[in-house]
């Protein structure tokens, strides 16, 4: 900052020097030099910040090789090992040190590749816990690392005094990141890392690819934090696609019980989850899976949780599902999600996880409650047929829920005789170990 003095003329007819008035002057400039140092902080604090460290990305391209994920799920150990982008992601947003690849993931890539350079902007949704922001990081290195493009990654902190962080690629090999930005910081950083022609125009070839993680849509479509535009936003929040919005919803499914119990086998969550202090082959790996499995449904997060946190979570969650609220969580399974407690407690669902359409068309999603508990604390205020569409439901997708639900429904129909006064009858397949003679 320059500051000007003026230096007026003498006045006609004044009785001081000529050194008199500059010395005048003189102490006025120190007393304007000493309040300029005054608020010299205050001024740097206004600066946005920018990305000045670049350095040479370490990473090994095994862990994102995306192409390959139908190869790696197909192989007795669908378990793809990233201890580089596990120490990567420390302090940023964290990235597991493994990863299982399902046969929902194979196919979501599939969906997403052909969507990637395309018009539209891509929105991942899905339930808290089934892998998404993970899906997402393994995109911004395959785009970055292989696809050698140019990106800005903004994602959502919970450590603590962390509320964000931008990671830039360069798409040559070299990253630069910074954490806690304002929106004055994140407009800067944009700015900086977008090439722009005499006019002032943006080369759109040029621009950098930029994937927003762990916001809503309010706060993306919220002007003053710059999230927007964006080309990949991940979020377990309800995005709601207007008729002129370019946004196209791909959907992560929920855990199969059967895909927990492959990954509790391969790994040492029996272990990590204190359910036993070291593997064993006889560990009873069905039985454990399936107690988990009460409690956690669908969410690979909530499954390697220790047992007394994870009950302690979903006991405190249906306690605060109101009446009204548990009619809407046990039988309106069908819709889009809401903004209320009931997000935590329901999970995403497609009925045939072989076929590309249900990933992208939300007619083919369900979301439903899964967690054995949930259902068997919130489902008695459902009626009869109620109960049985949700009992179908979860039998034709595969969820381990059904046996819960098949309870809930029993229980409830013997009620229902028992107050109208009427028999049970219960119809057994023939050859039924329960069959009478």
């Amino acid at each position: 900052i320059h500051v000007l003095v003026v230096v007026p003329p003498p006045s006609v007819g004044s009785k001081r020097s000529a050194d008199d008035e500059i010395a005048d002057v003189q102490k006025r400039l120190r007393l304007l030099e000493s309040d300029l140092a005054a608020i010299k902080p205050s001024l740097a604090a206004i600066k946005p910040k920018t990305l000045t460290k670049f350095t040479p990305l370490s990473v090994h391209e095994d862990e994102f090789r995306l192409d390959s994920l139908s190869i790696m799920q197909q192989s007795h150990d669908p378990i793809v090992r990233t201890p580089t982008l596990y120490k990567f992601w420390e302090g940023f947003g964290e990235f597991p040190p493994y990863y299982f690849v399902r046969v929902e993931e194979v196919m979501f890539w599939e969906v997403i590749k052909k969507q990637l350079f395309g018009k539209d902007r891509i929105v991942i949704v899905g339930s808290p816990g089934v892998g998404k922001f993970c899906f997402l990081m393994l995109i911004a290195f395959y785009l970055a690392c292989i696809k050698r493009k140019k990106l800005v990654v903004i994602r959502r902190l919970k450590e603590l005094n962390l509320k964000n962080a931008v990671v830039f690629f360069d798409g040559q090999g070299s990253y630069a990141r910074l954490t806690n930005l304002s929106p004055i910081d994140i407009v800067a950083i944009r700015d900086q890392v977008t090439l722009k022609s005499v006019e002032g125009e943006v080369d759109e070839k040029e621009a950098p690819i930029v994937l927003v993680d762990g916001f809503n849509q309010a706060e993306v479509n919220d002007t003053k934090n710059e999230y927007a535009p964006f080309h990949f936003l991940a979020t377990s929040c309800q995005f709601d696609v207007k008729h002129d919005d370019r946004s196209r919803l791909v959907v992560l499914p929920a855990w199969r019980d059967a895909d927990l119990l492959q990954y509790a086998k391969l790994m040492n969550w029996v272990i990590e989850t204190g359910l036993r202090q070291i593997k064993r082959q006889d560990t009873p790996f069905p039985k454990l899976v399936k107690e988990q499995y009460f409690y956690s449904g669908g969410s690979l997060l909530e499954f390697c949780k220790t047992r007394s946190s994870l009950e302690e979570r979903v006991v405190r969650e249906c306690r605060a599902v109101e009446n009204d609220q548990a009619f809407e969580l046990v039988y309106n399974y069908g819709g889009g999600q809401s903004k209320s407690q009931v997000d935590r407690l329901r999970r995403h669902y497609i009925t045939d996880c072989n076929r590309e359409v249900e990933y992208h068309d939300s007619r083919w999603w369900k979301l439903s409650v899964d967690s054995g508990y949930v259902l068997s604390q919130l489902g008695r205020k459902i009626d009869t047929d109620k109960q049985l569409e949700v009992y179908k439901y979860a039998k034709s997708v595969g969820a381990g829920f059904h046996g819960v639900a098949y309870e809930q429904l029993l229980h409830n129909a013997v009620r229902g005789a028992f107050v109208k006064r009427k028999p049970v009858v219960l119809k057994m397949r023939e050859g039924s170990k329960y069959e009478k003679n």
